[in-house]
């Protein structure tokens, strides 16, 4: 499920004549970035308007601590991404909306990432002042697997949660990351939660 970047079938890409880790790293952004632009320019999944919100880095929680020694988790990570939520599936209204987002943070070591995925979740909406919604997201992560800044493409399915107040134009954007081992290395499950401020 997981692969390196540097050795994926799927996504290459060079520099001529630049060589050395830093022109990898550079145009491994770059073309994460270009994949979080052509997910966040996709067609809306219904004829309304949808919306779009700037997102912070945000927080986390490690439920296992690194074994590295002298090295302990990243818990704040700084950062900016971009989401665009629109509701509905198909060209039908309904209870359930799409998100695509992408953007760069800080990762649990303290390196620059970056990130894109889609998530579907069904809402509710139990007033005016507060909608909540539940569902499952797809992701791929261009970050580190090592503490020396060893950096790889990651791809993760995980449960996502967001808890909007409409009048404020604010949400809080939940994620729980599962725990996997990959790269001679186990990643710990991590909570992590996003602010997410409506644009005009």
């Amino acid at each position: 499920m997981l692969f390196s970047f540097r050795h994926s079938r799927f996504l290459r890409c060079s520099l001529p004549p630049f060589r050395g880790r830093a022109a990898q790293v550079l145009c491994s952004v770059a073309t994460v970035a270009t994949a979080a632009l052509a997910a966040l320019g996709a067609p809306a999944a219904r004829a309304s308007q949808a919306q779009w919100f700037m997102q912070t880095g945000g927080l986390s929680h490690h439920f296992q601590q690194t074994q590295a020694p002298g090295h302990t988790w990243q818990e704040q990570h700084p950062g900016l991404g971009f989401e665009r939520r629109s509701e509905g599936l198909g060209h039908r209204p309904s209870d359930w909306a799409r998100s695509t987002s992408g953007g760069v943070m800080q990762d649990s070591r303290g390196f620059w990432s970056a990130y894109t995925g889609v998530a579907y979740q069904r809402q509710w909406k139990p007033s005016n002042d507060i909608e909540t919604s539940l569902g499952l997201g797809a992701y791929a992560f261009y970050r580190s697997t090592s503490w020396n800044g060893r950096m790889a493409l990651v791809p993760a399915v995980m449960p996502v949660a967001t808890v909007h107040l409409p009048a404020l134009g604010v949400s809080v954007n939940m994620a729980y990351v599962p725990r996997m081992a990959a790269f001679s290395t186990t990643m710990p499950s991590v909570l992590h939660l996003q602010l997410g401020f409506r644009l005009p």
